[in-house]
């Protein structure tokens, strides 16, 4: 299913800036962590002509994106919010899939087996790479999503078998038992608190368990872009359903003092202005 215009326009015009400015440049970059090597290509920051592309296509789709944006903004402040809710994250997240299925097939390879905490599920985008795993618990608060979560459940055989366990919480603090791996996918940006998201997880994340991370992050604080994006975030959060696009969560992921890290960043898929970054954390035992 591919994302409607308003979706792609608003936050994933990279690919019409790509016509553009040529084609993306990346670069493999293997790193080992858990005992195992994973290599990806990760796309570099845009060189000056590509830059000016970008800029092109931003001042040629502003006149777009403004009524789309004040309109939006408007009708998230109605009860079609929820609506919206259910319509837009299906499509955004099956763009952002389709975009890094490679790297997530290899980065989530060792579900063979045991628990996985989907935290913030949305749609189930992940669910394709559960189909191993004999446990799956999916953490989203939206109940206008369960349907759906076990609709698509059904379609990767999570709840087939005997020996498969599925289940929806709504909270992550309703979350008993532990688990072997943990995923947050494009989640951080809108929880409450990140670090308490990432203590909580901590707990009931089993010793050389796996976190799997799909975020998209700000610019450094000082830059320029960064001060822009401190200062459009409240719009920005109301009119993207709670997504913050200022949030340093890479940052906060590499401070959990017992988890090794390694990631991977992506330059030439962005939400407003901010890079995206892929990888892997294990808990030390």
């Amino acid at each position: 299913q591919q994302p409607t215009f308003v979706t792609t326009t608003l936050l994933y015009s990279n690919q019409a800036q790509e016509a553009m400015t040529g084609k993306r440049n990346k670069e493999e970059k293997t790193q080992t962590i858990g005992g195992k090597d994973y290599s990806l290509k990760e796309s570099s920051e845009k060189n000056w002509l590509s830059k000016v592309g970008s800029g092109i296509m931003t001042a040629a789709l502003t006149p777009i994106k403004v009524p789309i944006l004040g309109l939006i903004s408007i009708v998230m402040a109605t009860p079609l919010r929820q609506t919206l809710f259910s319509l837009f994250v299906p499509k955004i997240m099956n763009k952002v899939d389709e975009e890094f299925m490679e790297e997530r097939t290899k980065l989530l390879s060792t579900i063979n087996g045991g628990s996985v905490l989907d935290v913030g599920s949305g749609a189930g985008a992940y669910f394709r790479y559960f189909s191993k795993a004999d446990r799956v618990v999916a953490v989203e608060p939206q109940e206008i999503m369960y349907p759906k979560l076990n609709q698509v459940a059904k379609e990767n055989g999570l709840v087939e078998a005997p020996s498969k366990e599925f289940s929806i919480v709504g909270d992550l603090k309703d979350v008993q038992g532990t688990f072997d791996h943990v995923v947050f996918g494009n989640v951080l940006c809108e929880v409450p608190n990140v670090d308490e998201t990432l203590q909580q997880v901590d707990k009931l994340l089993a010793p050389g368990g796996r976190v799997y991370f799909s975020e998209h992050i700000a610019r450094p604080t000082g830059t320029w872009i960064r001060m822009f994006q401190d200062w459009y975030n409240p719009l920005h959060r109301h009119m993207s359903l709670g997504c913050n696009c200022n949030r340093d969560s890479l940052d906060k992921i590499r401070s959990m003092k017992n988890w090794e890290v390694v990631s991977w960043q992506y330059e030439h898929f962005q939400v407003f202005m901010g890079p995206f970054v892929l990888g892997l954390a294990v808990k030390k035992d």
